[in-house]
């Protein structure tokens, strides 16, 4: 494999390709080599912009073809039959996928050296993406159980099996234990991605309750105190502590979820360049005891696929601030099925946080339809009925924290209502 040749096209294994784009961003940092940049550039954008779930997961297909295309030829350069790997461009279908969970670590690896080389804030946004679902759904919430896949639907006792998934969470002993070791590691290391420093200052790539104690590219000390219920919450305040009056600058990531960030600094608004995706950069002179709070406003959205992606035509997801919502069967009436309920375009909202939830959550609850299925028994097609479904109080909940109430069904994407 010659990162020399132009190749722009994300094939193979996923974990495979994960850990050798990151050590090729590490090569790039040693050697300087701009080929390898730019080739890491291009490989980057092909999987998150064509090939990469909204969990973050980079992982479509459990077993197919991996099929290259390079070169100014209309077809395919080579073709091969491939475990645990990246699909076709807008190849991302829901009760299919594979998303291993060490896959969605490789891309954190490989995203997180991205940011360091670039500084783009774009490259922390997956980070994140990826940390708060894809990779956190691969535990349990008794920190013990685990997941080889992370599908985005699944049909209860009734879900097909294919490799390496499971009607419930792996427990621990399982000879294959990539996935629990690797998550393990993450998680006791992810300290590690809060913050980088430059000749520029202090850069804040994610946020969090925390302490950090480092020094400046000068040799000057700081101290940073983070407060705040992210990602629950938006509010975030940082204390600020040198030894003496210091200039330098603080960068603060806007993730490219949110609009209309404010930034005060010592209970006064400053203008920033606030734009999505990017660093704020706050450049003054800093005294122990000051204090920024950054505002960053959570409200609930609906998520659409591009219109390629044709698994997702016509449905929608739940997005709020970097945390994607699903729907479990376990919290819908009795009989009632996860692929029955259709979201209206204009449905409204209501967040609460449920402390006593799955360890603690915060929850979306809005009235959607259910459209019941009906009897489909020798049935592969029917004629659609016109109809409006019924009213029905739904209950959304942060799609890492499935699958830790017994087996029930599940679905991050809905169909929009009809009418």
């Amino acid at each position: 494999f010659s990162f020399q040749s132009n190749y722009h096209y994300v094939v193979g294994h996923a974990v495979l390709f994960t850990y050798l784009y990151a050590g090729a961003a590490d090569a790039y940092m040693e050697t300087g080599d701009r080929s390898l940049l730019e080739a890491l550039e291009r490989l980057w954008r092909n999987l998150t912009e064509k090939k990469m779930y909204l969990t973050g997961g980079v992982c479509a297909i459990h077993r197919a073809l991996s099929i290259r295309w390079e070169g100014s030829g209309r077809w395919p350069t080579s073709a091969h039959d491939v475990h645990e790997a990246a699909g076709p461009a807008y190849e991302l279908p829901n009760a299919t996928a594979y998303n291993e969970t060490c896959a969605q670590i490789g891309n954190t690896m490989w995203s997180w050296r991205m940011l360091a080389i670039t500084g783009e804030a774009r490259y922390a946004d997956v980070m994140e993406q990826s940390l708060y679902n894809s990779i956190l759904s691969g535990i349990g919430l008794d920190g013990a159980s685990w997941f080889y896949s992370n599908v985005l639907r699944w049909y209860g006792k009734k879900h097909l099996l294919l490799s390496n998934d499971a009607y419930e969470r792996f427990q621990p002993g399982l000879r294959n234990i990539c996935c629990p070791s690797n998550l393990l590691r993450t998680i006791a290391e992810s300290h590690g991605y809060f913050y980088s420093i430059s000749d520029e200052g202090l850069w804040v790539n994610h946020y969090g309750g925390n302490v950090f104690e480092g020094i400046l590219a000068d040799g000057t000390p700081v101290k940073v105190t983070q407060e705040t219920d992210y990602p629950w919450d938006g509010e975030i305040h940082l204390n600020i502590e040198v030894h003496q009056p210091k200039e330098f600058s603080l960068m603060l990531r806007i993730p490219n979820w949110t609009e209309d960030a404010q930034v005060h600094v010592n209970g006064q608004s400053i203008d920033v360049e606030a734009q999505l995706s990017t660093y704020a950069p706050i450049s003054r002179i800093w005294s122990a005891g000051d204090e920024v709070r950054l505002a960053l406003p959570m409200t609930p959205r609906l998520m659409e696929a591009h219109p390629k992606v044709e698994h997702l035509r016509g449905q929608v997801a739940v997005m709020r601030g970097p945390i994607v919502y699903c729907l479990e069967s376990v919290d819908l009436p009795e009989g009632v099925h996860a692929s029955e309920i259709h979201i209206p375009s204009n449905i409204q909202w209501t967040v609460r946080h449920d402390s006593e939830l799955l360890g603690g959550v915060t929850i979306l609850e809005g009235e959607a339809r259910r459209i019941p299925q009906g009897d489909w028994t020798g049935k592969l097609y029917r004629p659609r009925k016109h109809t409006s479904g019924e009213r029905l109080n739904i209950r959304l909940i942060p799609y890492y924290a499935w699958a830790n109430r017994g087996i029930s069904e599940m679905t991050v994407w809905m169909p929009l209502a009809p009418y």
